[in-house]
C-alpha cells in the first residue's frame, strides 16, 4: 500500500510541475511576449536618418479600442518595437540613426530595445518595466 500512495505522489508532483509551466508558457506568449501581437492594418513607413532602417506604423482595431503596433525592418529583418493600446496617434522622431523616440518613449534600436504596454507593471518605474 505504501508504494502505491508513494508512485500517486510522484504523478501528482509531476503533474503540477507540467501544468505550473503550461501556465507560464501561456502567460508569455499570448500577454507578454511581443511577437504574439495582432498584424493590423499598414498605414505609412519611416526612415532613419540615413535610410538604413525603416519603421513601418501598423493600426490596430481591437474589442477594447484601437492600438498601434511599430515594426523595425533592417537588412531583411522584421521585428516588432512597439505596441501600445489605447492609441491611435503616433509620433515618431529620429535622434540618430539608432534611437527613435515614438510617442514619448525612447527606444535605442542598436540595443534591441522594444516597448510593450502590456509589460507595464509599477508605477515606481516610469512604466518602462520590460522594456
Amino acid at each position: 500500500m505504501k508504494k502505491g500512495i508513494t508512485f500517486y505522489l510522484y504523478y501528482f508532483a509531476a503533474l503540477v510541475v507540467i501544468l505550473v509551466n503550461s501556465a507560464y508558457l501561456l502567460v508569455d506568449n499570448y500577454f507578454v511576449n511581443i511577437d504574439s501581437i495582432p498584424d493590423g492594418e499598414y498605414k505609412y513607413s519611416d526612415l532613419s536618418p540615413n535610410s538604413s532602417v525603416e519603421l513601418k506604423v501598423y493600426f490596430v482595431e481591437l474589442p477594447v479600442g484601437n492600438s498601434v503596433r511599430v515594426t523595425e525592418t533592417k537588412d531583411n529583418t522584421t521585428r516588432n518595437i512597439f505596441w501600445q493600446t489605447d492609441t491611435e496617434d503616433v509620433k515618431i522622431r529620429w535622434k540618430s540613426n539608432s534611437t527613435v523616440v515614438i510617442n514619448g518613449i525612447e527606444l535605442n534600436l542598436a540595443e534591441g530595445e522594444h516597448f510593450d504596454c502590456r509589460s507595464i507593471s509599477s508605477i515606481f518605474n516610469d512604466g518602462l518595466m520590460g522594456r
